[in-house]
């Protein structure tokens, strides 16, 4: 029997170059869909880096503020010390006007003594004169200042008092109008993954319309970490329940001598020249030193106990040392002391509207409108007191090592639908947007059993279409060389970096699949299940 050879190769060559293109389609299709895995995780990278880069923005926004706010205080504190300082001066006027009252009988007992008929004592008749009329002249010296000085002590006063309430003031508006838009708009731009939104839109040219998206529940876990939830893991206290650390801020910044402690200063030296100028009458000693401060308490305290910002206090007290002596020729050597036992005290305290316990007080007079005058901003929310409201870190979560320590992390999500491309036979839409996709089924059974090879479902059901990126930013807390320093908002010091998604507790935890479910989609929960059943731990 003759056989014919002829076209075997052929034949073999076509069913060779066949299987060739399978295999270059099956390679395209690989290589296209690995690509788009690596765009996809591109976008959700830059979208977790962009929520990172922006949350460090705010955070150093809201630090610098809080500093600004401390400045204020700090300012304030100096302005209330004033005020103190002011009353001192009076005080001191009327301790010097008490003191010389009280070595006057004194000398005019001497007068009595020695000026009388057949006295014994004659040669200091003259010299006790002299001294009476020094010490009355020292008194009306002292009295006729004091009057001169109130009359232009109460305008002065009031100005004094505005000032200190218009820094107040401005420290709580730093709050209302810097602090909470700040954070206002960071929630705005974390909610809903608006922020992953426009970096997808940034690349509405190369990408098809409606195919990638960042759903709107991915920004569970950012909203939980980055919000404001006083009773959980968020790194944001927006009202603040506890001050005193921010108190201790300012009080540690009251770095002038003469708010922190006017003790044997400038300040007593140019009362002792005021002193010296006022009094005209000659060999008399007059001399003050003291020490005072101004701080925020709720009690006078000389800014010695734990600082709370209750009130704005300012105190000064002293002890005023007086002679009055008698030693040109022809009198002995004469002289009298007033043992300092009048403190030359004073203080101004300044209360929130609603208290109404404002003072100024020193020794011989008082402020007689010292609640129009002292009496600062209300103070509307718990804990009440005169320390303007700010934003917080929250120290619950800056105790925990295993939250790492509250700095927010933040997921993005992206996914992109397959079955939203055009050309697909689910779609809907006319095209051919992946031409190296094979779109193809096969039916084995004439019930209908096939198997779908566009990757849009399993033989089950289970919806594959969609492709999902995860991605991990952090915003942490670092001031170089300061590496034990925790996050605070008084520092701007705050960075953004990418990190791997169970970094913490949470999400070693379970906040992967949070993520994925939150966006519902159980495939790729079921695959990152079955992935760390089987040991893998490369989450990146």
């Amino acid at each position: 029997m003759l056989m014919l050879r002829r076209g075997q190769t052929l034949l073999l060559f076509v069913l060779t170059l066949l299987l060739l293109t399978v295999m270059v389609c099956m390679t395209l299709s690989f290589s296209t869909k690995a690509k788009e895995k690596m765009e996809l995780q591109t976008l959700a990278d830059t979208a977790a880096y962009s929520n990172a880069v922006m949350t460090a923005r705010t955070y150093n926004a809201v630090s610098v503020l809080n500093r600004a706010q401390i400045a204020h205080m700090v300012a304030m504190a100096g302005v209330q010390s004033l005020i103190s300082w002011s009353g001192y001066y009076r005080s001191n006027l009327f301790v010097g006007m008490v003191d010389f009252g009280v070595m006057l009988p004194s000398w005019i007992a001497g007068i009595f003594n020695c000026c009388r008929p057949f006295s014994p004592c004659p040669q200091f008749c003259g010299c006790s004169i002299s001294g009476t009329f020094q010490l009355i002249q020292n008194i009306m010296d002292l009295w006729q200042e004091d009057q001169r000085v109130g009359q232009e002590w109460m305008s002065k006063d009031q100005a004094a008092g505005d000032q200190v309430r218009a820094l107040q003031g401005a420290a709580t508006t730093l709050y209302v109008a810097g602090q909470l838009p700040a954070f206002g708009n960071l929630m705005l731009e974390v909610n809903n993954q608006n922020m992953a939104k426009k970096v997808i839109q940034g690349g509405r040219n190369v990408y098809q319309p409606g195919e990638i998206d960042a759903p709107n529940q991915g920004e569970n876990i950012t909203m939980r970490e980055t919000g404001w939830n006083p009773f959980g893991p968020s790194a944001v206290l927006v009202l603040a329940p506890i001050r005193r650390h921010a108190v201790h801020a300012g009080m540690g910044s009251r770095g002038h001598p003469f708010v922190t402690g006017r003790l044997w200063g400038m300040a007593d030296m140019f009362i002792n020249n005021k002193l010296r100028d006022i009094i005209t009458a000659p060999d008399t000693l007059i001399a003050a030193g003291g020490s005072g401060s101004g701080y925020f308490d709720t009690a006078l305290t000389h800014a010695a106990a734990s600082a709370n910002g209750g009130e704005a206090w300012a105190d000064d007290h002293n002890m005023l040392t007086t002679g009055n002596f008698q030693q040109s020729q022809p009198c002995p050597w004469m002289r009298t002391m007033a043992i300092p036992v009048f403190p030359g005290s004073t203080f101004a305290r300044s209360t929130h509207s609603g208290d109404g316990q404002d003072m100024h007080r020193w020794f011989g007079g008082s402020d007689p409108n010292p609640i129009q005058r002292h009496t600062l901003g209300p103070s509307l929310i718990p804990p009440r007191g005169i320390w303007p409201r700010f934003m917080d870190y929250n120290f619950v979560t800056v105790a925990s090592p295993g939250d790492i320590y509250g700095q927010p992390k933040n997921f993005a999500v992206i996914q992109r639908d397959y079955a939203a491309r055009p050309g697909t036979f689910s779609s809907g839409q006319p095209g051919g947007a992946d031409p190296w996709n094979l779109f193809f089924r096969f039916r084995f059974t004439p019930a209908g059993e096939e198997f779908d090879g566009r990757g849009i479902q399993l033989r089950d059901q289970t919806d594959i279409s969609r492709q999902v990126a995860l991605s991990t930013g952090v915003t942490y807390f670092h001031r170089k060389g300061h590496w034990s320093e925790p996050p605070n908002f008084f520092n701007p010091f705050w960075r953004a970096g990418l990190v791997h998604p169970d970094v913490d507790d949470q999400g070693k935890g379970g906040d992967i699949p949070q993520a994925l479910n939150d966006i519902n989609y159980p495939a790729a929960t079921d695959a990152y299940q079955g992935l760390r059943a089987g040991g893998f731990k490369g989450w990146q």
